[in-house]
C-alpha cells in the first residue's frame, strides 16, 4: 500500500510526542525515546509504517 509522505511523518510526530516524555519520565532519556517508538511502529511491530 503506498502511504503519502504526510502520512507517514505525522504518525512518526504522534509516536514521537507520545514516547519520549514516557521514556523521560522513566529515566532512559529522550533519544531512547525515538528508537522505541520508531520501533513500536516500524514494520517490527505494528508495521504503521513500511520501508518500501
Amino acid at each position: 500500500m503506498q502511504e503519502s509522505f504526510f502520512f507517514q511523518a505525522m504518525v512518526f510526530l504522534a509516536a514521537a510526542v507520545c514516547m519520549v516524555p514516557i521514556a523521560k519520565k522513566a529515566g532512559l532519556g529522550a533519544a531512547l525515546g525515538y528508537l522505541i517508538a520508531g520501533a513500536f511502529i516500524g514494520p517490527a511491530c505494528l508495521h504503521i509504517v513500511d520501508h518500501e
